[in-house]
């Protein structure tokens, strides 16, 4: 399965890039090489394809935590810790449990007229 295109987080469509002179210039300027990384200021995720397509959900799921801690504002002394801890347990919930994911993904119907 191919990485999606763009992730929805909040108010903010990301857009999701393997671009690798995207990434090359993003190490440049971010001063440190990554897996990935969520850019808020430009709405993009960016994922280095030379990962193993697991170690991309569990990067991309990563980085989707980043962009809902930035939409809730909230203290970050404590994300990067929490994102990592939460990621791994988290997908392999979601893997094991469709029904749930089902249930979750799910709109409710429109309530019959009385």
């Amino acid at each position: 399965m191919e990485l999606p295109d763009r992730v929805d987080i909040g108010p903010i469509a990301y857009r999701v890039t393997t671009d690798r002179s995207t990434i090359n210039q993003a190490t440049v300027d971010s001063h440190i090489s990554f897996y990935a990384n969520i850019r808020f200021g430009e709405a993009d995720i960016l994922i280095d394809d030379k990962q193993m397509p697991g170690h991309q959900r569990l990067t991309l799921l990563h980085e989707v935590l980043h962009g809902c801690f930035h939409i809730t504002m909230l203290d970050k002394k404590w994300e990067e810790t929490a994102v990592r801890l939460l990621a791994g347990p988290l997908l392999d919930t979601l893997r094991r449990n469709p029904d749930l994911v089902a249930f979750l993904l799910a709109t409710d119907e429109a309530a019959p007229d009385a």
